[in-house]
């Protein structure tokens, strides 16, 4: 507790009252510590609502993508449903991931994720 602001304060008003300092620099050792006290709670609350929520675009392109995919009605050979499967999984995993950490664009989280889910169901009806 030795970095604790309010328990150097005490220590500061037990030496003003033994005499070993001042008024003045009891009040002006009191300020800083008072303001390092108040920055330290501003840097905790503060939000950042800055940058890109990047991680919802990729998610919803790659379900766009498979989904016109799948509207293509030439013959699907085993490697290009792995790959529409692969990119699913891609677009699944960056969408539940851009929700989880994310606080904005989650709808085009969401939509990738549905858009995702379709494709998944649309290839494995075509495949059987």
């Amino acid at each position: 507790m030795n970095n604790d602001p309010l328990n150097k304060i005490e220590k500061l008003s037990t030496l003003k009252e033994k005499g070993m300092i001042t008024e003045e620099e009891f009040n002006s050792k009191k300020q800083i510590l008072l303001d390092s006290l108040g920055s330290c709670n501003e840097t905790t609350n503060k939000e950042n609502d800055e940058g890109t929520y990047w991680l919802s675009i990729p998610s919803m392109i790659l379900g766009i993508f498979v989904m016109l995919a799948c509207f293509d009605e030439a013959n699907w050979d085993n490697d290009t449903i792995v790959g529409a499967f692969l990119f699913i999984i891609l677009s699944l995993t960056l969408g539940i991931i851009s929700i989880s950490i994310q606080k904005k664009g989650k709808g085009m989280a969401i939509a990738g994720i549905i858009l995702s889910l379709l494709s998944a169901l649309m290839v494995i009806g075509s495949a059987q």
